[in-house]
């Protein structure tokens, strides 16, 4: 230990950028750092994290542009030996090979990090340019002198909210008088996609934009969960009618038990199984035909 030094005192100090000599930043105090676990200081991303951002507010720490573009890599304001590398493999070697010189000591620590539930990759919080609505008593009244009465239009490629939009497709693809014959989802559409074009259009037009809703169940593997290509458990159609490279383990079943499956399973709103031994009873049933 060189020397021990109070709060306050880091407080109103400063340090200078590892990678970047001519950057001087500030040592800034949070509420949200403790004593009992690691050193007592952190790095501070503000551009990466909802805390941090918002201590950066607090103490007048202007945001810079985000230094991760929205594919995850590293964009071209980084170091030249940084751009375009991906932020959590490439980029983060790199990130540690430009660190080396100034590292005092390296350590394994475990610590939770945010996973999406789809893809189960890691997840980059990233800052990102939004605009927002203020919400007065008057809105209202604003919105309709702000309509444009003649003009020409052009369709914007931002999401206001994705129910929303969703939820105004039929305005948009249908012809009037905007009802369509069936609409046709999956079960958990319920208080979706069904509900929000179903509110859209009752609040717009006075009623439904179908005339008839038809939900399927969902394809099921063994252990009965969800086929999906996050979980990896979706079953190829060809491994079903020619089987896989091992056919001891994914043996063929063939076109005419793929068919009996689908004819047999047809459902409307339950959820459909597909593994080996329902594939082998579908093979039985077309044998004894």
């Amino acid at each position: 230990m060189l020397i021990t030094s109070g709060s306050d005192i880091l407080s109103d100090s400063t340090y200078t950028h590892p990678l970047y000599r001519d950057k001087e930043l500030r040592f800034l105090p949070g509420d949200f750092v403790t004593m009992d676990k690691g050193t007592g200081l952190v790095h501070s991303a503000p551009s990466h994290g909802f805390e941090d951002y918002q201590n950066a507010l607090k103490h007048g720490i202007a945001m810079e542009d985000c230094l991760v573009d929205e594919e995850g890599r590293f964009a071209s304001s980084c170091r030249l030996e940084l751009r375009g590398l991906p932020v959590l493999t490439e980029g983060s070697d790199a990130v540690t090979k430009l660190l080396a010189n100034h590292v005092v000591r390296t350590g394994s620590y475990t610590h939770s990090y945010p996973y999406d539930w789809r893809s189960k990759q890691p997840v980059i919080v990233r800052s990102s340019r939004q605009w927002f609505i203020n919400l007065d008593d008057d809105m209202r009244q604003r919105a309709l002198l702000g309509v444009c009465k003649d003009a020409a239009l052009t369709r914007g490629q931002d999401i206001m909210d994705i129910w929303l939009d969703s939820g105004l497709s039929w305005k948009m693809v249908l012809p009037e008088p905007c009802q369509a014959d069936v609409y046709l989802e999956g079960l958990d559409q319920v208080r979706g996609w069904f509900q929000s074009s179903l509110l859209t259009s009752v609040a717009l037009t006075g009623k439904a934009p179908y005339r008839k809703l038809y939900m399927h169940g969902f394809t099921l593997d063994a252990e009965g969960r969800k086929m999906s290509k996050s979980l990896g458990n979706v079953i190829d159609p060809e491994m079903i009618t020619k089987g896989g490279k091992d056919l001891k383990k994914d043996p063929a079943f063939g076109v005419d038990v793929l068919r009996w499956w689908v004819a047999a399973h047809t459902s409307n709103h339950e959820n459909v199984p597909v593994a080996k031994h329902v594939l082998a009873e579908c093979q039985e049933n077309v044998a004894k035909v």
